[in-house]
């Protein structure tokens, strides 16, 4: 079943830029990193595009190059590494990841000693073409596609999305480390062993786990019991999901017990290829499926 495509708003997208940046950026501005992420992936944090010729993967909401970009960012300049170390495209499909690499970069690239006037058009036209080609036709057209997006957020108002549990296309979640966590605290949280963490996260310090790293887990709460993803209301055998990132249709239908062919009579017009993040979806399941799903 192909992965059916989940996509950001620009308020949503902005709200995410400005959930981060902050935090590690202060010549960054939030809304250079939503304008970005609108032109490079439409939202859509599980973009996904192989570049044979170079042998890299252009990923997620900013389509940063995994290892040319991405993890020579984190690995050669340990002031990026407040996030880790992505290890595959899967770990650039979390939106803050994505967002705060892409932070990452704009600060470098707005110093870098080719951007000998310090501009922001060199820096966007830059992250397009790299440094060696910021000047060339492609890049400078990719500049007047980042001055209309600006134009279009400075309209919309920053729209909160709760990450915390982000589901990546794999089925395995991206864990936003909290003050106070510990390996022996995941592993009973998420019911699987710290084996289980340590082999997801290879090259990750699991000893001291510090606020704000990105740790790849099991995703033993695809039923909705725990998870808190998504929410439903319950009335008779009616119940209405909202959707979250990391949902599809294929997953809501198995959530639910539900066959996709349901669902798209119970919602007539519903794209059931493209849909949004806080889309609400209506399902007539059987009473004691409901109450299986939704606590």
């Amino acid at each position: 079943m192909p992965q059916a495509v989940v996509k950001y708003t620009d308020g949503q997208l902005l709200g995410i830029a400005r959930s981060v940046i902050p935090k590690y950026f202060s010549t960054v501005d939030p809304i250079w990193v939503a304008a970005i992420a609108k032109v490079e992936s439409e939202g859509d944090p599980y973009a996904y595009r192989y570049e044979a010729h170079i042998d890299d993967a252009s990923t997620g909401l900013c389509q940063l190059l995994l290892k040319t970009t991405a993890q020579w960012l984190a690995r050669d300049f340990p002031k990026y590494q407040k996030m880790g170390v992505p290890q595959t495209a899967e770990d650039l499909k979390h939106p803050e990841m994505s967002m705060y690499l892409c932070g990452a970069y704009m600060e470098f690239l707005l110093k870098h000693p080719q951007n000998t006037a310090k501009s922001l058009e060199w820096a966007f036209r830059a992250y397009n073409g790299d440094p060696g080609g910021a000047d060339d036709d492609r890049p400078r057209h990719y500049g007047t596609k980042i001055k209309k997006a600006l134009a279009a957020l400075e309209t919309v108002d920053p729209v909160p999305v709760d990450l915390s549990g982000f589901v990546t296309s794999d089925g395995t979640i991206i864990y936003s480390v909290l003050a106070g966590d510990t390996l022996a605290s995941l592993a009973q949280k998420f019911n699987c062993s710290q084996a289980d963490i340590r082999k997801l996260n290879p090259s990750a310090d699991l000893s001291q786990l510090a606020a704000g790293l990105k740790v790849r887990l099991v995703d033993d709460h695809q039923s909705g019991s725990s998870s808190g993803e998504g929410s439903a209301d319950i009335a008779e055998t009616r119940c209405t999901h909202t959707v979250v990132a990391g949902d599809t249709m294929w997953k809501i239908s198995r959530r639910y017990g539900v066959a996709m062919e349901e669902i798209a009579h119970w919602n007539p017009g519903m794209d059931m290829e493209v849909i949004h993040i806080g889309q609400q979806v209506i399902i007539m399941a059987a009473a004691n499926q409901v109450h299986s799903n939704v606590e």
